[in-house]
């Protein structure tokens, strides 16, 4: 359930694949239409962000089989990742980060993320990420160009075999 060529189109390509199931993505306005429709029968299943879910999970319209993700959350310990709910391999994760203009002095740069992450190993911030089901997990500079070139590569393999097309 996506919007096409939103984040979840792509994680319910990548679980169609991975999985070996025939399946029909519906494309949906957004996460919240989605879950709305599997809440009111009308879809079997919706891979969504935790924002999103929250509400239908802890309201027990909906229940969590998995998470995308290499790790656990830790706002929902007991729910596995999805190698280990059988499915090896499989890792879709949301993450963030701030950018700045193309040619900003490394020295800047290098502040700016001084100042993140200061911001995000202040208490308050980590209970303000754990109600939404985030993760803290700084990265440097250089670790974010590195994911963002594999992460290119990985998005699109699978548009590629799922047969995604440019808009």
């Amino acid at each position: 359930m996506a919007s096409a060529g939103g984040f979840m189109h792509f994680v319910s390509a990548l679980f169609r694949s991975q999985a070996g199931v025939e399946a029909t993505i519906a494309l949906y306005k957004g996460g919240a239409p989605a879950l709305t429709d599997v809440t009111g029968g009308h879809a079997h299943m919706a891979i969504a962000t935790v924002p999103t879910a929250n509400p239908h999970l802890t309201s027990g319209r909906l229940k969590a089989l998995a998470t995308g993700g290499t790790r656990r959350l830790q706002a929902m310990p007991d729910l596995p990742t999805a190698a280990e709910a059988g499915l090896p391999g499989y890792e879709a994760s949301i993450w963030w980060g701030w950018a700045t203009a193309a040619g900003t002095p490394a020295a800047i740069i290098d502040k700016l993320n001084a100042e993140v992450r200061a911001i995000l190993k202040a208490p308050e911030t980590a209970k303000r990420f754990a109600v939404n089901g985030a993760q803290i997990e700084p990265r440097t500079p250089a670790e974010i160009r590195e994911m963002v070139g594999a992460d290119l590569v990985k998005w699109e393999k699978v548009a590629r075999d799922a047969g995604m097309k440019k808009q």
